[in-house]
């Protein structure tokens, strides 16, 4: 693969370096002004600066390969183990899932307690 070279160094110097960007999905390097990854296809597939820095701040490592990923990944891409940190995700979500039906359950039980206690009470104080 060629690489386009432009200048980006202030006046006087003579400078150059290629513009390069990651590949969203795949972390390949790719010209700035590429339509499509070389790698595996992904329409612009570079990153923005703006989308680097957001895209640095929602990644984590894989615990097998210890390579970068993003925490919206299902799997590394580098190794395939599944992303820790969704399945974390998806994990807190069930749990609060079932305690969300545990409190409507305990909910439901204290309000028929209640409405026993208070039938048991009224009886009581006709039959005195």
């Amino acid at each position: 693969m060629k690489l386009k070279f432009e200048k980006r160094t202030p006046k006087g110097r003579s400078d150059y370096e290629p513009l390069l960007g990651s590949c969203f999905d795949c972390g390949h390097e790719v010209s700035n002004f590429a339509k499509t990854c070389p790698n595996c296809g992904r329409e612009r597939p570079f990153l923005t600066p703006e989308e680097r820095i957001e895209e640095t701040i929602n990644l984590t490592r894989c615990h097998d390969c210890n390579h970068l990923i993003s925490k919206r990944a299902k799997l590394c891409p580098s190794c395939g183990r599944p992303n820790p940190s969704l399945t974390l995700g998806e994990e807190a979500v069930e749990l609060a899932r079932m305690a969300s039906a545990n409190r409507t359950v305990i909910g439901c039980a204290i309000l028929v307690l209640g409405v026993i206690g208070f039938i048991i009470y009224k009886i009581v104080t006709l039959i005195q």
